[in-house]
């Protein structure tokens, strides 16, 4: 990915059902927890497969995306399917 280039993240997504919610987010380090930008909650009630995307321009904040439990209890867990990244814009913006 290129800095400043705009991208869509989309995948699909389910909780485990117990436990812990979910975020989907993007943040400065691979922990997900400097500068982060959470985009999604995905709650314990969300147990049947849902799409998902989201608009974003790379930089040194959105470097990293992935899950992270919101709770401590660290008891929660979800599936991803389908995940994809893809440069958006006008052709002109286009390397």
């Amino acid at each position: 990915m290129v800095l400043g280039k705009k991208y869509r993240v989309s995948f699909d997504y389910r909780h485990i059902g117990s436990g812990g919610n979910w975020a989907a987010r993007f943040a400065s380090n691979g922990t997900l927890d400097v500068n982060a930008v959470s985009v999604d909650e995905i709650t314990s009630a969300e147990t049947t497969f849902q799409s998902w995307s989201y608009e974003f321009t790379y930089s040194t904040s959105f470097r990293y995306f992935g899950f992270r439990e919101k709770s401590g209890t660290n008891d929660g867990g979800v599936y991803a399917d389908n995940i994809s990244v893809v440069q958006i814009g006008a052709v002109a913006e286009y390397d």
